[in-house]
């Protein structure tokens, strides 16, 4: 499925703010509106790109559900729309994901569409089938795939899956120590972030005040 890419309509980029979006709508539109250039009809189709940019991007659900598209249309060719219709069907999308990201560079990964993507594939209706399935060793296999595609994401984008992965445990006991196991790990590298931060910063006062005072 083919879309638009609005960031580059607009000229900002993905991770843009809502005043950037405002600030770079205003100054596009300005420049293309219709009124500005009189019988354009390029300008005049122009100025509808950005507004229908300016609006998908200004409403956080909107942008949240296009990113995702946009990413998942990027990265694997094609978007998440057609229906699971088999426990088999959904651990066919998991294993796409999983290869996917076997061979990116973590850091450029967006987080909010890798979230967005896993949770679409953890949606109450494919929940229902999975667990309507009765296979167990494949819903196994579909925790395992999700845990490792949540590898690279932050904790804070984890609480929502992890629960969904958890009801997808049930009352296995292997499966629910693994993840315990994985959560336990995605808190202490959390943790460990966000003190590397605060030694980063009393490293670098440190250094700032060891070079004042050999210049004095």
């Amino acid at each position: 499925m083919d879309i638009k890419d609005y960031y580059k309509i607009l000229g900002i980029a993905p991770t843009a703010s809502v005043n950037d979006i405002k600030k770079a709508y205003r100054k596009m539109a300005m420049k293309h509106h219709p009124d500005t250039n009189p019988g354009d009809i390029a300008t005049e189709t122009m100025f509808l790109e950005i507004k229908e940019a300016y609006d998908v991007l200004i409403d956080p659900t909107q942008r949240e559900e296009y990113n995702y598209k946009r990413w998942y249309n990027r990265t694997i060719g094609k978007d998440f729309v057609q229906q699971a219709h088999t426990a088999h069907d959904i651990l066919n999308e998991c294993k796409k994901l999983t290869n996917y990201l076997s061979g990116v560079n973590h850091f450029q990964i967006e987080y909010d569409a890798l979230s967005h993507h896993i949770k679409n594939i953890l949606s109450d209706i494919n929940m229902n089938i999975l667990q309507q399935s009765g296979e167990n060793l494949l819903i196994n296999q579909v925790i395992k795939l999700l845990l490792h595609a949540c590898d690279p994401l932050p904790y804070k984008y984890q609480p929502v899956i992890i629960e969904r992965l958890q009801q997808l445990a049930g009352d296995d006991r292997e499966m629910k120590e693994r993840i315990e196991l994985h959560i336990k790990h995605q808190q202490q590298r959390a943790l460990f972030e966000k003190y590397k931060i605060a030694g980063v910063i009393i490293v670098t006062l440190v250094i700032c005040l060891i070079i004042y005072l050999s210049s004095k």
